[in-house]
């Protein structure tokens, strides 16, 4: 939630889009590679695939 609150503060938007921050913030952080996972994404794991 760090990164959702960092989204809109950081941009001066309204709490109305915290829905959509949440989603954003989701998308990212599925992309992103990880120590966890031997620096492979979430989305890597998941699916198989390598993201673009």
């Amino acid at each position: 939630m760090n990164m959702v609150r960092c989204m809109l503060k950081g941009k001066h938007l309204p709490k109305e889009l915290w829905g959509e921050a949440v989603i954003t913030a989701c998308y990212v952080l599925n992309r992103c590679p990880t120590k966890r996972l031997n620096d492979v994404t979430h989305e890597e794991c998941w699916s198989g695939n390598k993201p673009n």
